[in-house]
């Protein structure tokens, strides 16, 4: 029996040397990757992963929003390993190597660092081909804060390997693939390695449980190997795809948001494209945004209400204020269906764009005696037409425009004396009141309201008809007697030919429809820019002034038609109103 017993205790002194050794051989194999993070006053671990790219990982929550990094690898002196975390730290400045934080994924927790240089004794860290199982052992090299040392070891043993959501103390939310084990980790020992007995890395520390009993939680090895091949689960891969494709600056933000700089016509416009997604009638939406400008305070006098019409009027997107503390920001914002195509997508990022910047040059008035002039727009046709004076606009104009649901009733009078006034209705309350002086110069309107400029390009249609356009508004007015009296339609002329309507908004973008009416077909195609947006055909009926449209798609459209004269046609539906000329 004592024989047994003294094999016994042989075995197991043997069994634990072995391990011993083995733990020894796995320390020294991870130090040699080991990382020492500095990101201003956050302190972390980390370990190199890619000696050629010379990246290492780390967590997010160590290095926040700090772009600028310095990492330590393990020093020796004497051939002995430097331990004292204040001497790493005293010679951190020095022997620091610098480093850029290159991309980061808060929900998976992790941050890819890319340092200047790596010594020539760092290696990188061997991953595993598949993650640690439970019961399997684990171990781990950190800088834990409780600890006046540096590189300490610590093992464990993997109890779950599960997806897990949970937050942070900086109320960071997660959402990842862990590993939980008994490991004691603290502080500091974030985004260290966890390697499995062969040192091939199984996940990064993360966390630890202040309630549990040696609850730690990793961040498994599959996270890292996506984020390293370019899939970053909080922000949207094809937005990055889509800035590269088109050339953009971009910059990722932490949140997943992406700051893009969309060069346009009139300049370099920032926008923002949310990463999260808000729910309307089960869709869920994304946000893209466009800076118009900052300002302290109310807007100018009269901006506000020409920037709702301005809203009111556009198919796409409405103008909004987000109020900081002393600073204000006046958006433009486009919400796009998160399952909308790559092509809507850009072309809505386009279109904020291209509101904002066309609103900085030319919408955006100063107030008094500096005012400045609006932007020169196109008149509404090319045709030459009789000089406009003073005289021919005295009186009372209307018009009458319907967007979907939405529609909005303008007025605008004209007195002898040189006095005018504005207003805007829709079908609940007044939106535009606007009261000053006008004048004509070379066929242009200009008028002051409220110590603002503004100024139009106006046309007389005929006796009764005034077309107007200020870049932002794009009207036809009637005289107020005139009003009530639709251009008769007992003479007009067939449909028969290819009518073409171009606009060009406030966002300077070029919106056009083509439709072609032959032998009771049609086509319709629509573009903004050069983006093909529609592209319809199939039969069509036109009894008096409505026109029916009907889609081989399965789609059916009405509108309402008038013929103005033989080659200008005016279209009505829920989202439509333009004025075609026929080629």
């Amino acid at each position: 029996m004592r024989t047994l017993m003294t094999a016994h205790i042989a075995l197991y002194v043997l069994l634990a040397a072995s391990q011993l050794f083995a733990s020894e051989d796995i320390y020294q194999d991870v130090l040699r990757s080991s990382a020492f993070v500095v990101a201003g006053s956050s302190q972390g671990s980390g370990a190199l992963v890619d000696a050629d790219k010379r990246i290492v990982f780390t967590n997010y929550h160590v290095v926040g929003e700090t772009k600028d990094v310095r990492v330590m690898f393990p020093q020796f002196a004497d051939g002995e390993l430097v331990t004292s975390r204040q001497a790493m730290l005293d010679r951190n400045q020095e022997d620091g190597i610098p480093g850029k934080v290159i991309e980061t994924d808060p929900r998976r927790d992790l941050a890819l660092i890319q340092l200047e240089s790596v010594p020539a004794d760092v290696e990188p860290i061997k991953l595993a081909s598949r993650s640690a199982g439970p019961g399997q052992t684990v171990h781990s090299i950190g800088n834990p804060a409780t600890s006046m040392a540096m590189w300490l070891y610590t093992s464990g043993t993997v109890r779950q390997l599960y997806r897990r959501e949970f937050t942070l103390e900086n109320q960071q939310e997660v959402n990842a693939h862990i590993i939980e084990t008994d490991q004691p980790i603290n502080k500091g020992d974030s985004g260290g390695p966890v390697v499995n007995s062969k040192g091939e890395l199984v996940a990064v520390v993360s966390a630890f449980s202040k309630t549990g009993n040696l609850v730690s939680l990793a961040i498994d090895i599959r996270e890292l190997k996506a984020l390293l091949n370019g899939d970053n689960s909080t922000s949207d891969r094809r937005i990055k795809e889509l800035a590269i494709q088109e050339n953009w600056s971009y910059k990722a933000r932490p949140d997943g948001a992406f700051l893009l700089q969309i060069p346009t016509d009139n300049g370099i416009s920032q926008v923002r494209v949310e990463s999260k997604t808000s729910e309307y009638l089960q869709v869920a939406f994304r946000s893209v945004i466009s800076l118009g400008k900052t300002f302290e305070g109310e807007l100018e006098s009269g901006l506000a209400e020409k920037l709702m019409v301005d809203s009111m009027l556009k198919k796409f997107g409405a103008w909004q204020i987000e109020r900081g503390e002393k600073t204000n920001f006046l958006l433009y914002k486009v919400d796009v269906p998160e399952d909308t195509s790559d092509t809507v997508l850009r072309a809505s990022i386009l279109l904020a764009a291209n509101v904002t910047a066309d609103f900085r040059k030319n919408l955006e008035k100063p107030t008094g005696s500096n005012a400045t002039t609006a932007k020169d727009s196109t008149s509404p046709t090319t045709t030459p037409q009789a000089t406009i004076t003073a005289s021919d606009l005295t009186g009372t104009w209307t018009s009458r425009v319907e967007k979907g649901q939405q529609t909005i009733n303008f007025q605008v009078t004209f007195g002898a004396d040189g006095s005018i006034a504005w207003s805007g209705m829709n079908d609940r309350e007044q939106i535009l009141k606007l009261r000053g002086t006008f004048k004509i110069q070379d066929n242009d309107l200009h008028y002051v309201c409220d110590e603002t400029l503004y100024q139009a390009k106006i046309r007389l249609l005929d006796s009764n008809r005034l077309a107007y356009d200020d870049g932002s508004i794009k009207l036809t007015l009637l005289r107020n007697d005139a009003a009530s009296t639709p251009p008769s339609t007992a003479s007009q002329p067939t449909l028969s030919g290819r009518w073409i309507s171009t606009e060009k908004t406030a966002a300077g973008i070029s919106t056009t429809n083509i439709m072609t009416f032959k032998d009771n077909q049609f086509t319709w195609t629509s573009r903004v820019g050069k983006i093909e947006l529609t592209n319809l055909s199939g039969d069509y009926t036109l009894t008096g002034n409505e026109l029916k449209l009907k889609a081989t798609a399965g789609l059916n459209l009405k509108a309402t038609i008038k013929l103005l004269d033989n080659q200008r046609m005016s279209f009505k539906d829920n989202t439509n109103d333009l004025e075609f000329t026929r080629e």
